[in-house]
């Protein structure tokens, strides 16, 4: 995983560590509304992609990108305090520069709380 924060105009992608709110199934029609990764699953954007979903996938791409034994722990503190809320989802994300419809519905989601950064590429 690249380290950068946010979205930098000068990569091809901008990847995260993030929490995200999980939808109910409707107990009447088995129906629920969309999460965050079903907007990122139907991106058409060849550098928008999920690469984990769970806390140790995530866990395991920090170790992977060789972050300080400080950033893992920060993270896995953040990310254990958002499973066990019960309704949140761990996934590790890359969301390309050129899918602006998605980034934009990223950040607004995230100043509503919907979505958490636990870590960005710039960490």
């Amino acid at each position: 995983m690249k380290i950068r924060k946010g979205f930098v105009s000068n990569s091809s992608s901008s990847s995260f560590v993030i929490a995200y709110k999980t939808k109910d199934i409707c107990p009447h029609c088995g129906r629920r509304d969309t999460e965050f990764l079903d907007l990122v699953r139907a991106s058409k954007a060849s550098k928008t992609y999920i690469q984990s979903v769970g806390k140790e996938h995530a866990l395991f791409e920090t170790k992977w990108a060789n972050e300080s034994e400080q950033a893992i722990e920060q993270a896995s503190v953040l990310l254990e305090k958002y499973v066990n809320q019960g309704e949140w989802e761990i996934a590790t994300i890359d969301i390309s520069y050129y899918d602006e419809e998605l980034r934009e519905v990223f950040s607004d989601m995230v100043r509503k709380g919907e979505v958490v950064v636990i870590m960005d590429d710039n960490e």
